[in-house]
């Protein structure tokens, strides 16, 4: 009746399975905690025990399923099943199991990121509980966890040093006083989704809660427009980057500009626009952005470049924290000390290690230039 399950060894491999879910804080419902099984079962690759188990003992179904009504209590639908269910374990699944902070409500689950923060006595931001969730509501730009943007406004802390936070009713401070001159080892579920939208079931407890001023400043940082440019790719796989515009953004050219700048840019853009691959020249005095020759993919220095900045006037750069592959720069009409006009200039990479290289080596042009990766 279909192959034995390993007592030894997938037996002991459940029990300790099972018990790692019943001991997880974060999820309190039989839904929750099924969907976590299921879960780390298919990390492991090991989903089809609970059903090799029951193939073989049809007398533990017994009480719960009938033969008429349910594939688990029919001897011969089960076993269909359960070879079924051993084809889906020859499939690799990378998952993180420790992404359980709103398992017990949906199979939808946000991005979750760990950090490892150095010893200090402040992480610079401040976190408030909502409905057992550790929100943080406000980040010191100056703090660690502000650095290449870690940890951001309506993120919620899952875990610290180990410790499961939702539900958990622990008190932060005391957590850290426990651990006090050690690495702290955090654990976080992201606000924003890979393409930039809040996470439905964040924005759904932030509106329960009133957080409206929140849902407004992760609106503001917006959902990347992302251009379809595959076939562009494929015909002119020479470039580097590509120019997609520009945008005024007022009499201030600080940093926290550049992520809105370069949603308005892109969200202007159209797919009847002209493609306009580029290269970038950082040199001993300023930026230079040439544009490239379709008929010999070169730059033609007889002709004026498409954009010049001296580093003085560049007053801030960065790049998008979810599309990493947009890149831009703040630049006045003058010196950014003395200017009162700013645009900030939008590009994108083919790869994301380019948009950095550009980006560090901008932000080396002058110390005064406000860099964020």
């Amino acid at each position: 009746m279909g192959n034995k399950p390993n007592p030894p060894t997938e037996f002991m491999g459940f029990i300790f399975i099972w018990e790692q879910v019943h001991k997880c804080r974060s999820v309190t419902t039989a839904q929750g905690r099924g969907r976590l099984l299921i879960r780390m079962l298919l990390s492991s690759g090991t989903l089809d025990f609970p059903f090799k188990l029951l193939l073989n003992n049809m007398h533990l179904s017994a009480p719960f399923y009938e033969e008429s009504e349910s594939v688990m209590g029919n001897d011969i639908l089960i076993q269909i099943f359960s070879s079924l269910v051993s084809e889906v374990c020859r499939i690799p699944f990378n998952l993180n199991v420790d992404n359980t902070e709103f398992l017990d409500e949906t199979w939808c689950l946000p991005t979750f990121k760990t950090f490892t923060f150095v010893p200090c006595k402040m992480l610079g931001a401040r976190v408030e509980t909502v409905d057992g969730h550790y929100l943080v509501t406000e980040v010191d730009p100056t703090g660690v966890v502000a650095e290449d943007h870690q940890i951001t406004v309506g993120d919620i802390l899952s875990t610290m040093y180990g410790c499961t936070l939702h539900n958990s009713g622990l008190f932060l401070n005391n957590l850290r006083s426990l651990y006090d001159g050690q690495p702290i080892p955090v654990g976080v579920t992201k606000a924003l989704m890979p393409d930039g939208r809040i996470y439905p079931r964040l924005r759904s407890l932030l509106e329960q809660y009133g957080y409206f001023n929140l849902i407004a400043d992760l609106e503001r940082s917006g959902p990347v427009h992302i251009i379809d440019n595959s076939k562009f790719l494929d015909q002119e796989p020479w470039y580097h980057f590509r120019y997609i515009g520009q945008c005024e953004v007022g009499s201030s050219g600080g940093v926290n500009l550049i992520n809105q700048s370069i949603v308005s840019v892109l969200s202007n853009f159209k797919k009847s626009d002209e493609q306009c691959p580029v290269h970038i020249e950082l040199g001993e005095l300023g930026v230079i952005v040439w544009q490239l020759q379709r008929k010999d993919n070169k730059v033609c220095r007889s002709e004026e470049p498409l954009l010049r900045h001296s580093y003085p006037q560049i007053s801030s750069c960065g790049r998008r924290t979810d599309g990493t592959n947009y890149f831009a720069y703040i630049a006045g009409e003058e010196s950014c000390t003395t200017a009162s006009h700013f645009t900030c200039y939008v590009f994108e990479s083919t790869d994301k290690e380019e948009a950095r290289r550009i980006i560090s080596g901008l932000s080396m042009g002058f110390d005064r230039t406000h860099w964020t990766l």
